[in-house]
């Protein structure tokens, strides 16, 4: 039986989670890109469009990564989940709104 340990290899556990991290990020981009790239190639394959419903719904999935990148980056980050909890209590109990709410 073979034993890693943390450092054996020089890899910090924050450079794993990056790693984690951006295989995350990338399969999530790949599920959904993945109807919008069958698409394409359904028509360039058949020469044929697509119908509008399928058409629709791989944009939207397409679009939604965009909106699916944060919570990922919430997921795999303890710190910056750490500071979106301060901030959102702070906005919640009124607390220290700071430079945000003067900026205008």
């Amino acid at each position: 039986r073979i034993v890693f340990r943390a450092n054996q290899f020089g890899h910090s556990r924050a450079s794993r989670t990056a790693v984690q991290t951006t295989l995350l990020v990338v399969g999530v981009y790949i599920i959904s890109a993945m109807p919008f790239i069958i698409a394409r190639l359904y028509v360039l394959g058949t020469g044929h469009e697509t119908p509008l419903r399928y058409r629709m719904f791989a944009t939207v999935i397409y679009m939604l990564n965009t909106a699916v990148n944060p919570y990922v980056y919430l997921a795999t980050n303890r710190s910056l989940r750490n500071h979106g909890k301060t901030t959102l209590a702070k906005s919640v109990h009124g607390g220290g709104g700071g430079d945000v709410s003067r900026a205008a």
